[in-house]
């Protein structure tokens, strides 16, 4: 666990917000935020106007927030607290250092929340402009109070007492008995299957929760679903049951229960309560808070607390808490399964930021203590376990790869002996991913995992990783060179074997250092083709239709199945996406969070408007990463593939477009492809990028003018070169010219000239074009039928053809003499053999 706080208190009529974690601390002033900042969203009625009249609207009790709305809402809050540069950093930071650890981050929100203007700040709705900041899978954010002792992360064990309360209230219609009798029911099954002992207060009362607490055998969890009320002056209210109906148990008389039973050595390990305004923060109550969940942990040491801010949908409450729990039964930390439940509610909902937990600081120290380690390693005898360096959980979507999964499990099945292999394959493809699940089922099997992300960035800083995974103390001394610090690696890590994993690799020079030797096997992720050699070699290509849409399904609608009403349109997108996972998972997550259809989302994305139109940004971003380290000729020999055809350019098109001899550009485009950066065609001899980079180097290279000008002439001078190839054969073979038109018709029709006419008409490109225009060009043979007008005859095949030559001054109608293939001329009919004619503009 990795632990960062944000503490945000009120100094001298400013916020101090003020970021710590093991990457340094960050400290700002900022001007508070007023109830004035919310006049400027649109969609918020009055009563919602206002910081507490905001979160008040969350509840379904009241009018909705729309989500447009709450988005806005939550980029104030980031922009105003966690917007500045130091702090931005600081997050990304803390995420790479996690990443690189293959450590869990956890936030902990410190609010001082017996300030009425900081009470109500809901700091959890920080929205980026695409994600929410405190709302992701596995990374929790938590609220704590600085005063209390560090504890261990809450895990519920098998042998555990869970205590169900729940209660009816009179005074609701909902939820009934039955319903509260079968969520019971339900949890009981969950509690039995994970060995848990648990027990069930039907219609609680205090006397009956009381005795349960405090007479009875230790209760390690409790969770409550009834009614809730807010009260300042006593740290909330829960709707029990008396002898004469509704009873009322305040906040002030639980903590106190919890405390008498902590006092005897009892601590509960959490209390979660299914009922409203159960952690409503702020108020004038005992402890300064009005909220039960807070004053639980204050006052009744509690380990760890979970209630609702404002009042909740009863039928969503009680859904949260089973998939909570469900996660609890696999033994994953209350904090972790927290993140995951609310990173999995939909955002439509402005529920998802109700809930709310509260817990202490983390300390590793009392975790180890309680036995909380990783599985058995599998190391020689005698020898100390190996600190493993994990990476991130796998995604639960994970899709496909088996057959190379299945490879790599066949190689990891041989330790004993030094083996290296290498993942290949363009950005955004899986890599990481593939090596992830691998890392993840090595770990589960006892053996060691060392995971380096971009190791050769800092060499020495990855060297040290690797020792104090056996000498977690380890400080070099001043005059250690990288040579000493690679020998003791060898010398410490060799006797074991494990996997060890250099994740995003671009060079092959300096990893010799980082070999442990011994039994370990070594995975290599890279972008560059043919990096290392004598390696077994993994190349990723992008998926098949069908696994794309699975993988689209499993993020944005969360089942197996594309929706049966969205099957054609999520198959039209995952081909427009070209099957790249990264593409597909960054347009799943935008579906689902703006609550978009797939025909709605591709509409956008070709559109480029919208969040669609940053997903496209994004993408492209990552697939030409590695073009910043290549240099100048690379870009330009990238922006060259981006103006000629889009189904892809010779390497005598890519030639005469630079300006360069052949042997130079072949250079450079062998290195383009080695680096996953463009594709060669092998069976057609042609070049192409990914639609996503063609349209963002396009756009590139569209700022310098003359250099996007230079490039057009060249293209234009290209493509003259292939009609001239073809008009060559046509008076000497009708097969090598038919032949010739089917080669190089797809690129002729896949040229764009739009961009060359609007951007270029002052700078002399038209004169190649137009000397293209007006080259004779072979058109398509009339089959079906004698008579036929030439120009139909001509735009069916070949439209864009038809658009380069100009508007020919040919007959109205052209003979065709029936069954052999027919090439007409536009001007005066010229046959050149019994079988042929030749179709030409003056």
């Amino acid at each position: 666990m990795l632990e960062g706080e944000i503490r945000i208190e009120v100094r001298a009529g400013r916020w101090s917000v003020e970021l710590n974690g093991a990457v340094g601390r960050r400290h700002k002033d900022v001007d508070p935020l007023q109830d004035e900042d919310l006049e400027a969203v649109p969609d918020l009625i009055e009563e919602a106007r206002s910081w507490q009249g905001l979160v008040e609207h969350f509840s379904p009790r009241y009018w909705r927030v729309p989500l447009p709305a709450l988005r806005q809402v939550g980029g104030l809050v980031r922009n105003r607290l966690l917007g500045w540069e130091r702090a931005q950093d600081w997050f990304v930071a803390m995420e790479q250092k996690a990443r690189r650890e293959g450590r869990v981050l956890r936030f902990v929100i410190d609010l001082d929340e017996s300030t009425a203007e900081l009470a109500h700040i809901p700091i959890e709705l920080a929205f980026s402009g695409s994600e929410w900041l405190f709302k992701r899978r596995r990374e929790p954010s938590v609220r704590v109070d600085a005063n209390l002792e560090s504890v261990p992360l809450s895990r519920i064990r098998k042998g555990d007492r869970l205590l169900i309360a729940t209660a009816h209230s009179d005074r609701a219609q909902y939820p009934t008995r039955e319903e509260l009798r079968a969520h019971a029911e339900a949890i009981l099954k969950v509690a039995r299957d994970a060995g848990w002992q648990a027990e069930w207060l039907e219609d609680a009362s205090q006397q009956k929760l009381e005795a349960a607490l405090t007479r009875g055998h230790p209760i390690d969890v409790l969770y409550v679903a009834c009614h809730g009320e807010e009260d300042p002056e006593r740290s909330g209210r829960l709707v029990l049951r008396g002898e004469k109906g509704d009873d009322s148990l305040t906040g002030d008389t639980l903590a106190k229960w919890a405390s008498d039973q902590a006092e005897r050595g009892r601590n509960l390990k959490a209390v979660l309560l299914s009922a409203c305004s159960s952690a409503t923060p702020g108020g004038t109550g005992s402890g300064g808070t009005a909220g039960m969940a807070q004053w639980l942990l204050k006052r009744g040491k509690v380990l760890a607390a979970m209630g609702y801010r404002k009042p909740v949908g009863i039928t969503w409450a009680l859904g949260f808490a089973e998939r909570l729990l469900a996660l609890l039964q696999q033994e994953q930390s209350l904090e972790e399964s927290f993140a995951e439940v609310r990173w999995n509610q939909d955002d439509s909902d402005p529920q998802w930021a109700l809930p709310l937990l509260y817990t202490r600081r983390w300390d590793a120290g009392m975790e180890a203590l309680q036995g909380i380690t990783a599985p058995t390693q599998q190391v020689p005898a005698g020898l100390p376990a190996l600190r493993s360096v994990r990476p991130r959980p796998p995604r639960s979507y994970f899709t496909a790869r088996q057959r190379e999964l299945a490879e790599l499990q066949q190689w990891l099945s041989a330790p004993g002996r030094a083996v290296i292999t290498a993942v290949a394959g363009e950005g955004g493809i899986g890599k990481t991913e593939l090596a992830t699940v691998l890392a993840q089922e090595c770990h589960e099997d006892g053996r060691p995992v060392i995971w380096l992300e971009r190791p050769l960035d800092n060499l020495r800083e990855s060297l040290l990783t690797l020792i104090r995974a056996r000498e977690p103390l380890f400080q070099p001394p001043p005059e250690a060179s990288d040579d000493d610090l690679a020998t003791r690696v060898r010398n410490l890590l060799s006797p074991y074997g494990g996997l060890l994993v250099l994740d995003d690799v671009s060079d092959s020079r300096g990893l010799d250092a980082l070999m442990p030797g011994g039994g370990w096997n070594v995975l290599v992720t890279t972008r560059t083709a043919g990096l290392l050699s004598d390696v077994r070699d993994v190349p990723l290509s992008a998926l098949e239709p069908e696994d794309a849409a699975r993988l689209l399904s499993l993020v944005a609608w969360r089942q197996e199945q594309v929706p049966s009403a969205q099957i054609e349109a999520a198959l039209e997108l995952v081909k427009e996406l070209g099957g790249l996972p990264l593409a597909v998972e960054v347009a799943g997550d935008t579906i689902r969070t703006q609550g978009l259809t797939a025909a709605e989302y591709l509409e956008e994305f070709r559109s480029g408007r919208g969040q669609a139109g940053s997903d496209k940004d994004r993408v492209a971003r990552v697939l030409t990463r590695s073009l910043d380290v290549l240099g100048e000729q690379a870009r330009e020999t990238m922006h060259a593939l981006a103006v000629l055809p889009r189904v892809g350019a010779s390497l005598e098109m890519v030639a005469t477009t630079l300006g360069i001899r052949e042997p130079e550009a072949a250079r450079r485009l062998d290195r383009l492809v080695r680096h996953h950066l463009a594709t060669f065609i092998g069976e057609q001899g042609l070049y192409a990028i990914h639609p996503r980079v063609r349209e963002r180097l396009r756009e590139e290279a569209a700022e310098d003018r003359g250099a996007w000008n230079r490039l057009h002439r060249g293209a234009a001078e290209a493509l003259k070169n292939l009609v001239k190839w073809v008009e060559a054969a046509m008076g000497s073979s009708v097969g090598v010219a038919e032949e010739r038109w089917r080669t190089v018709r797809a690129r002729l029709d896949s040229t764009d000239t739009s961009a060359w006419q609007e951007g270029c008409q002052a700078t002399g490109i038209f004169d190649p074009l137009t000397s293209l225009k007006l080259t004779p060009l072979l058109g398509a043979a009339c089959t079906t039928s004698r008579r036929r007008r030439l120009p139909a005859c001509v735009r069916r095949s070949s439209p864009s053809l038809l658009l380069k030559r100009g508007r020919a001054e040919a007959p109205s109608e052209a003979q065709c003499p029936g069954s052999p293939p027919v090439l007409v001329d536009c001007g005066t009919p010229r046959p050149s053999s019994p079988a042929l004619r030749f179709c030409r503009s003056r």
